[in-house]
């Protein structure tokens, strides 16, 4: 588990049109605006009406210039917490197929492959809560009332 979670990460980019241009291009749904349902089009359109940063005035340089940015470290940095993120959400996935499989059919093959990942899921549970745990103590402003 990372030091920080996807969220975090989005909402430290400063430029906005970076922001938002990661949303849309992994169709991440944000608070506020539903980039995963914009076509190429609409996500121009919405940066264009002055939401994302001011009007865009050359499309294609716009466009050159978010894909140059999509091999930035930054950019990759932000797809490797979005793609752990999303790796938590599949491994809980399978593990309820495997354990349909193993108690179903009680194949021994499942069976093994669940208790494993019953272990895996405790150890990245682990990661989470310790790093719950950094949370809350930073959190503490160390007054004494």
């Amino acid at each position: 588990m990372a030091d920080t979670t996807i969220w975090e990460e989005i909402s430290k980019i400063d430029n906005i049109r970076r922001r938002t241009y990661f949303q849309w291009k992994n169709n991440i749904q944000g608070i506020k605006k539903d980039y995963s349902q914009m076509t190429e089009d609409d996500y121009i359109e919405y940066c264009s009406r002055g939401w994302a940063g001011g009007k865009i005035s050359n499309r294609e340089q716009f466009l050159n210039y978010m894909k140059r940015w999509e091999s930035s470290p930054e950019y990759k940095r932000l797809l490797f917490l979005l793609k752990e993120d999303e790796f938590a959400t599949d491994m809980l996935e399978v593990y309820e197929e495997v354990k349909k499989k193993a108690i179903e059919d009680t194949d021994s093959q499942a069976i093994k492959n669940m208790i494993m990942l019953q272990k895996e899921i405790k150890k990245y549970r682990k990661s989470i809560d310790k790093y719950m745990q950094t949370e809350e103590k930073e959190e503490d402003d160390g007054l004494i009332l």
